[in-house]
């Protein structure tokens, strides 16, 4: 990549976030959706036999922990792949600036504010090799993604899909869709990563310049520079892998914990394995931190797993729970934000 395109790559990376009006309107869809929810679960009779009932809080500090521990293997992925490009990250320097992005969720392009956070971090770290940088935030985005898109496409092939639609034919089918839908991307994502690692770099090229975006098509190059690193160190993309697959199951498994904080009447716990990314999939759309999307969709799929021996029509509750231990992280990120100042240090 030449150093005009790097140059031109960095002055994206510290564009200043959106217009005030964006913000405001995009505030206002989370607000809404939020509202629709609360509406929803007030008229729920379920919603409020559960808020009387008495809490088994155990429940919920075991998946406060698995929050926080599935967060820690999503910065160590960052860290590893940034070590594949052998930019010199230290590891407590990319869990710190890890969590410094989580308050940018909330106030920017959803999880992309936190990537373009992170991104802009460690450019100015390594101002020498811009492209580099941002495509370990971008590496590290699709690989959590992809892996997110695994999980339901592999769930979804041993659900009982017939015991479902007995309850509710119209959303077992709806559901059943998604779970087809992320069979098909991840099985995209799957050909185009293997072809790329067997040498497709100047295909990956030539093909990026009939992608729309810019930003997008500047991505899909660097991500194309990067290939031959990554192949002469495959740990980097081996560890990433693993380390996703450990993100999804410690935050499956923390949402199931915290419905078992209400009642023994949930999914299970293979359940949680397809309705948990699929929640964290539709918290990446471009609201501030995913706000309200995350929770209609986990409340819509908690609802999809009913029987005729059980109602689990409460699913905003274990997503406000869930919620609100992402929460306790990203007051982490804002107290080291605080505390470093606006000005990011150099690794050391």
């Amino acid at each position: 990549m030449s150093d005009t395109e790097d140059a031109s790559l960095g002055g994206q990376v510290t564009t200043r976030l959106p217009a005030g009006f964006v913000v405001i309107i995009k505030l206002l869809i989370s607000v809404g959706l939020l509202a629709l929810l609360v509406r929803q679960a007030a008229g729920n009779p379920m919603v409020r036999e559960l808020l009387e009932r008495p809490k088994r809080w155990e429940w919920v500090v075991v998946g406060g922990g698995l929050v926080s521990c599935g967060y820690f293997l999503s910065f160590v992925r960052w860290w590893c792949l940034a070590w594949g490009v052998r930019l010199p990250l230290p590891l407590g320097t990319a869990i710190r600036w890890s969590l410094m992005s989580q308050p940018f969720q909330l106030i920017s392009f959803g999880v992309a504010g936190g990537d373009l956070w992170r991104a802009y971090l460690l450019c100015r770290q390594q101002p020498e090799r811009k492209a580099h940088a941002v495509a370990t935030v971008g590496l590290d985005r699709g690989i959590g993604l992809t892996v997110m898109f695994g999980a339901v496409a592999s769930i979804g092939g041993v659900l009982d899909w017939d015991r479902l639609a007995e309850v509710d034919a119209a959303r077992t089918t709806a559901l059943r869709t998604v779970w087809l839908v992320s069979l098909v991307v991840f099985s995209l994502a799957m050909l185009g990563a293997v072809f790329a690692w067997l040498g497709g770099e100047r295909w990956v090229r030539r093909w990026s310049r009939w992608v729309p975006l810019q930003s997008l098509r500047d991505l899909a190059n660097n991500l194309a520079g990067v290939l031959p690193l990554y192949r002469s160190r495959p740990a980097a993309i081996g560890g990433a892998i693993a380390l996703s697959l450990g993100n999804v199951v410690c935050l499956s498994v923390a949402v199931y914990c915290i419905a078992q904080s209400l009642t023994t009447d949930t999914p299970s716990l293979v359940a949680h394995l397809l309705i948990t990314p699929i929640s964290l999939i539709a918290g990446a759309v471009p609201l501030p931190g995913g706000l309200g999307s995350q929770e209609l969709v986990m409340s819509w799929l908690y609802a999809a797993f009913s029987t005729e021996q059980r109602s689990t029509d409460f699913g905003f509750l274990v997503a406000v729970g869930y919620r609100v231990a992402t929460l306790v992280l990203i007051a982490i990120g804002w107290w080291l934000y605080l505390r470093s100042g606006s000005r990011p240090t150099r690794a050391g």
